[in-house]
């Protein structure tokens, strides 16, 4: 089963070129920023990257979670 393409091709090629020129634009200057304010042998910066990155991938994990473990089993298997 195919799903159609709600864009043409074209106009999707324009729109991730303008997403990736807007995405250098953007990131540039901040890693210029970041670059000033924390050095490649900083511990409290890797620390810090990954708590957050650990507390990403937890919530992430987590709100599926609950909406799942309020969904009755037994519904579901009737439904199929």
């Amino acid at each position: 089963m195919r799903i159609p393409d709600l864009l043409p091709r074209t106009l999707d090629l324009q729109v991730s070129e303008d997403v990736l020129q807007i995405n250098q634009l953007l990131t540039m200057p901040a890693g210029a920023f970041i670059a000033q304010v924390v050095h490649i042998t900083d511990p409290v910066a890797y620390a810090a990257s990954v708590i957050l990155i650990v507390a990403a991938c937890l919530i992430a994990a987590w709100i599926p979670a609950t909406r799942a473990a309020r969904v009755d089993p037994m519904v579901t298997l009737r439904q199929n």
